[in-house]
């Protein structure tokens, strides 16, 4: 099974590294509701409830539905919400009212939505609201185009999409098989039973429910089936998936482990070898994190087999991912997203694996773009001083920096070389961003009479950034102070002779830059 089909997908971008993170939605098929089907009773809340007591609703609600947003706005109330469903073990969905009159509109109100959920991980769907007047006075087809438009985009950006609307709206326009796969959320207050003719999954019987917690009149609903979150059994699975771009291409794969496995661990099938990762970290939501990382840009088209491996009652248990490769999720990512710079950045991601396999000479019957259509960046000549590589201060004979130059290994590195007969009494300092990162002999390497440290502490958005470096003794600097960047290395070498090498080193800036163009604009 595709990864994208199994997991699910917000873009993110952090302060260090550019990524691109598939958030998991548990919620599953429409439900066909019969007498033995179980139901669960929660409220749809919006900024109009004000502040809720959620540790008092918890102790009466099953689920709760969150307002996301409404007229181009994020609802004032929304991350309050998500913080109180989280910390009191509410299984939660969103949802969005819509006032959209056109498709463009509709993309606009989904593009809010997938922002507004960066880094969430909702338990239920999200609902696109179909009530407002205007649009109900659209012709049919427009209406039913702005719908599925809306649900498209929310489904590839890796969320399940719902529909809200009145019974008579579901059954006059959306009864049609292109929406027999969104779940349905019937509005039918003060009547005995739900009389909706086909699927649905909840219905919102009430507008004047009470509920403890929560001041004044909340919506009431019924949820039909399994409810998944965290208030019911959880799954032993790899649910979640994080592309990271920074100096490197890792992959970040978000399990749940539930209470009573043991040793859990990955083991990855990437490029005909195997490899076992047991260190991971445990994220805010309680989700096991393992690393895969040092991918080299030109193997982006190749495939990522992840198995989940943990020990269960004396017994060895899997879930396991067959196929996720950089290539694959860029190409579902540009298809998902029509913003002018998010295409910008994925078309750059892919020239930049394309050069690296030119670079290297990998694979290049099977480039990483073939087939594409890409609106790639052009490369501009640079010509300000401040790419260049600075090395000032007085010269010291018995320990200074020689030169720096940029490493494009499993990761992209500069590197700096240090003259000295003994590292071992001083301090290598490097800084970026106002941080001081201090080394010592231990982590140099030396190789051929000399000294090198490389680091890699930056990002693809940190590419331009001032990286300073200089050698201490019991705290005092001695020999020359060094001022590079990866960029300094690019405009050195931006109309070297060897094509290849300069495509290369262009499509690496581009990349650069598109990365701080999105994380500006994000």
């Amino acid at each position: 099974m595709k990864l994208w089909k199994k997991m699910l997908c917000v873009l993110v971008a952090c302060v260090l590294t550019l990524s691109f993170m598939m958030v998991p939605c548990s919620a599953e098929a429409v439900q066909t509701v019969s007498a033995d089907t179980p139901v669960y009773k929660g409220v749809d809340v919006s900024q109009w409830q004000g502040d809720i007591d959620w540790s008092k609703a918890a102790a009466e609600i099953d689920f709760a539905i969150l307002r996301v947003g409404s007229s181009g706005r994020i609802d004032s109330y929304f991350n309050d919400n998500v913080q109180g469903c989280i910390e009191n073990d509410i299984p939660y969905g969103v949802y969005y009212y819509s006032t959209a009159t056109d498709v463009d509109a509709a993309l606009s109100e989904a593009e809010l939505v997938i922002s507004a959920l960066e880094g969430l991980q909702p338990d239920l769907p999200v609902f696109f609201d179909v009530e407002d007047e205007p649009m109900m006075c659209l012709p049919t087809e427009e209406l039913q185009e702005i719908v599925l438009t809306f649900c498209q985009s929310i489904e590839a950006a890796g969320f399940v999409p719902g529909l809200y609307s009145f019974v008579n709206y579901m059954e006059d326009f959306f009864s049609g098989e292109e929406f027999e796969h969104l779940m349905k959320w019937i509005v039918q207050v003060d009547e005995d039973a739900c009389t909706y003719s086909g699927d649905f999954t909840i219905w919102q019987y009430s507008w004047a429910g009470s509920v403890g917690g929560i001041s004044g009149d909340v919506d009431l609903d019924y949820y039909y089936g399994d409810l998944f979150g965290s208030n019911v059994t959880e799954e032993f699975k790899i649910n979640s998936a994080s592309l990271k771009l920074s100096n490197d291409i890792s992959v970040l794969y978000y399990v749940t482990v539930p209470t009573g496995y043991s040793n859990p661990r990955m083991v990855f099938d990437f490029m005909g070898k195997q490899i076992e990762v047991s260190d991971y970290t445990i994220s805010d939501d309680g989700r096991y994190c393992f690393r895969f990382e040092n991918i080299r840009p030109q193997f982006m088209g190749e495939n990522i087999c992840a198995t989940l491996y943990a020990s269960m009652d004396g017994a060895q248990v899997s879930d396991c991912v067959e196929k996720f490769s950089i290539r694959d999720y860029c190409v579902y990512q540009l298809e998902a997203y029509s913003s002018e710079i998010m295409q910008q950045l994925l078309s750059d991601i892919l020239v930049y694996g394309e050069k690296a396999q030119f670079y290297t000479g990998y694979d290049v019957e099977n480039l990483v773009t073939a087939g594409l259509e890409l609106s790639p960046s052009t490369f501009s000549t640079l010509g300000e001083e401040r790419f260049k590589f600075l090395l000032t201060g007085e010269k010291n004979e018995t320990a200074d920096f020689t030169s720096v130059s940029l490493m494009l290994l499993n990761s992209v590195a500069v590197r700096f070389y240090i003259s000295t007969e003994d590292a071992a009494p001083y301090t290598y300092r490097i800084s970026i961003d106002g941080i001081d990162y201090d080394y010592t002999s231990e982590d140099l390497v030396y190789k051929n009479g000399r000294y090198y440290l490389d680091f890699c502490k930056f990002g693809a958005t940190r590419f331009d950034q001032e990286i300073t470096a200089v050698i201490l003794l019991d705290g005092q600097q001695i020999g020359r102070s060094v001022t590079y960047s990866v960029n300094s290395y690019i405009y050195t070498n931006q109309n070297v002779a060897d094509e290849v090498m300069r495509e290369l080193l262009h499509a690496m800036y581009n990349y650069g830059c598109s990365a701080n163009l999105y994380q500006t604009n994000r």
